[in-house]
């Protein structure tokens, strides 16, 4: 899955956009590439490449899934009871880590992992 969006931000790169090269444990070994969001990137750069962006599954897409607001508060409650703390945005659309998550543990494997068994889990 990460090739797909290594994809993307490789081509948002090459047209001006707005990418970041991601080193350390964050890397776990591998060549990956951090997309700002699209909101920040060049309107060419994402015209240009709108055929390479990953489409999310429709149990992650609130359009599509009516379970959603569910889904989403039992994931952030399992990631939370795995000690990964989290705070929900007032409107559903995602997260940001507790100032007490530290930058070598943002990212980190042990860490990536639990945000991806958590998603499987809730959004089954």
């Amino acid at each position: 899955m990460r090739n797909i969006y290594n994809a993307y931000a490789s081509c948002l790169k090459q047209h001006g956009g707005k990418v970041e090269e991601v080193t350390g444990p964050k890397a776990a070994g591998k060549h990956l590439l951090n997309a700002a969001e699209d909101e920040l990137q060049p309107t060419a750069a994402l015209k240009a490449c709108k055929k390479k962006k990953p489409v999310p599954p429709p149990e992650l897409d609130p359009n599509q899934n009516p379970n959603y607001a569910d889904d989403f508060r039992a994931s952030i409650k399992c990631i939370n009871d795995h000690g990964i703390r989290i705070k929900a945005l007032p409107d559903g659309s995602g997260w940001n880590y507790d100032a007490s998550v530290s930058q070598d543990e943002r990212g980190a494997p042990r860490t990536e992992r639990i945000l991806r068994e958590c998603e499987i889990e809730a959004f089954k």
